[in-house]
């Protein structure tokens, strides 16, 4: 985007149109998305490695395939945290993503079952 030249107040008209267009478009959840598909990307690669080396090096294939599934093992739980514990500092926008879709089917289910509704909203733990 070109930086605009003029009186301010054309300046700040045109910055605003580009602002709502940025938010209507929801660039942010584009952007933080990014992230979560290069690692998709990434943990496709080292499968595509693993079964690779499997008929040419097995016990190669056995560390990576390991370590590989270590790492993101880690990486689904420091997303998985943030459900359980608001304060976690490992949120990102894909843990905002699963936290609002996990309330979105409690709703349901709570709707769905009275009885348990009045359980988990009494509940200290909640």
């Amino acid at each position: 985007m070109a930086i605009c030249s003029g009186p301010p107040g054309e300046r700040s008209h045109i910055r605003h149109y580009r602002y709502v267009g940025i938010e209507q478009w929801q660039v942010h959840a584009i952007i933080g998305a990014l992230p979560v598909i290069m690692h998709l990307s990434l943990a496709l690669f080292f499968l595509g490695l693993v079964i690779f080396l499997i008929p040419l090096q097995l016990i190669l294939a056995y560390i990576i395939g390991g370590i590989t599934l270590i790492v993101y093992a880690l990486y689904v739980i420091s997303h998985l945290l943030p459900i359980f514990y608001p304060q976690c500092p490992y949120q990102t926008p894909l843990s905002e993503f699963i936290l609002a879709f996990s309330s979105e089917t409690s709703v349901i289910r709570f709707q769905t079952f009275p009885d348990i509704q009045e359980t988990c909203l009494l509940s200290p733990e909640m």
